[in-house]
């Protein structure tokens, strides 16, 4: 036993002349003990109760407000465990000096001095890392709240700006710890440098749908949702990420285009207007009324459902056929998609069919007429020659 541990002995003998030196260190070990079970099972509820204390202080739930930005259930039970693991450690290093065994802890203490400044770096870099996750979570979480709240950020722009910002926040912590460890960055950087050149000739396709997709992020041609045509391509935008486009076509298949294709291609937007106009031939006889087939076209395209009102449809001669004269039918159509288009020219051409039956108004159908010369036949030769004998 040490002279410090024999001291306290002394102490407590001197103080408690009926308990010797061993019932004192016995006693004084199971207080330490306890001590340190009551603080571990206290700290969990101590903790909830400041953060209850400091809610009814501030009048708002700050807690759930933290909660919209940062990972507050997970801070708090790091916290909690950090807290329990050093009342461990220290009950401990208390019972081990109250026996007298302190040569381990100033053992432990001389090695943890010698190696202080590589385990200072250890957890200044541990720190600045754990720092650049939860504020990487923290990027999406405010982020989701901007999007929410902003009518011009929309789930593609939030995607993208989230990335680039949880990317340069963890750069940053890399070469932050690097330079914690002293290397030397310039180095580092022209590696990277030459590495970059190297995977830039190997994977061209690759970083040409990358720098394709900010394009397209800072340019907004179409936003998720939209009915685009991309080439042949045609469908709902259903996903935008900065390598490629996804979009369901009108079959239900999904077609993912290459952001470096989309941006070499000429996109038509379809709902960018909220409204589009789609055009139907009707062919009617050469011997029909014209102004009277248009009235009736027009009339039976008026009374649809599906029909925008207002720019009104239009009826004009598109060209003159073989076998007809050709009106082509136009009118508009409020947020259109694919489905919506087939219906729509569907309901136009039975509607203007029935119309033009009804006007007594012909819808021809191509026809051929053949005019041959007629020849004498054998039987006619021989019918001839009897009468004239």
């Amino acid at each position: 036993m040490s002279d410090s541990g024999q001291t306290i002995a002394d102490e407590t003998v001197s103080s408690l002349p009926f308990v010797t030196t061993q019932e004192q260190l016995l006693g004084l070990t199971v207080a330490v003990l306890l001590a340190t079970g009551l603080l571990l099972a206290v700290l969990p509820r101590g903790i909830q109760r400041l953060k209850a204390t400091l809610e009814n202080a501030t009048e708002r739930e700050w807690g759930e407000t933290l909660e919209g930005y940062l990972p507050v259930g997970r801070l708090t039970h790091a916290i909690v465990r950090l807290s329990q693991l050093a009342v461990v450690v220290g009950g401990t290093v208390g019972v081990l000096h109250l026996w007298g065994y302190e040569s381990p802890i100033w053992y432990t203490i001389e090695i943890l001095t010698a190696m202080w400044p590589t385990l200072s770096r250890m957890v200044a870099s541990g720190v600045v890392l754990i720092t650049a996750y939860f504020g990487g979570l923290a990027i999406a979480s405010w982020m989701d709240s901007l999007s929410a709240n902003t009518s011009g950020i929309d789930r593609h722009d939030r995607e993208i700006i989230t990335r680039v910002l949880q990317l340069t926040l963890l750069l940053t912590a890399v070469l932050f710890v690097l330079t914690l460890w002293n290397f030397d960055i310039s180095g580092l950087l022209v590696g990277a440098g030459v590495i970059g050149v190297i995977l830039g000739f190997a994977a061209q396709e690759t970083l040409g749908s990358v720098i394709a997709g900010f394009i397209l992020m800072f340019s907004r041609p179409f936003e998720i949702g939209d009915w685009i045509v991309v080439g042949d391509d045609r469908g709902i935008v259903t996903d935008i990420t900065i390598v490629h486009t996804r979009i369901r076509g009108p079959n239900g298949e999904h077609v993912i285009i290459p952001n470096e294709v989309v941006g070499s291609q000429t996109i038509r937007n379809r709902s960018n207007e909220n409204r589009l106009r789609f055009a139907v031939d009707v062919g009617v006889d050469y011997d029909a009324d014209l102004e009277t087939a248009r009235e009736v076209a027009r009339e039976a395209v008026d009374s649809l459902e599906i029909v925008e009102e207002t720019p009104f449809p239009s009826v004009r001669i598109e060209e003159l056929d073989d076998s007809s004269v050709v009106l082509r039918i136009r009118f508009w159509v409020d947020r259109p998609n694919t489905e919506k288009m087939w219906k729509a020219e569907d309901e136009v051409l039975e509607a203007v069919k029935t119309a033009l039956e009804d006007a007594r108004i012909n819808i021809p159908y191509p026809h051929l007429r053949s005019v041959t010369d007629a020849k004498p036949t054998r039987d006619r030769q021989l019918v001839s020659s009897y009468e004239q004998d």
